[in-house]
């Protein structure tokens, strides 16, 4: 029964989406820090 519950709603799953709109958002930022630090 626990793990069926685990398997509807995965969190980890939830935290990578969650990372990647993140770095979506933030990706030009990243990228000059990248080049500046070259």
């Amino acid at each position: 029964m626990q793990n069926q519950r685990r398997h509807r709603r995965p969190p980890h799953i939830a935290g990578m989406l969650s990372l990647n709109a993140f770095f979506k958002k933030n990706s030009r930022k990243f990228l000059k820090i990248v080049n500046s630090e070259r």
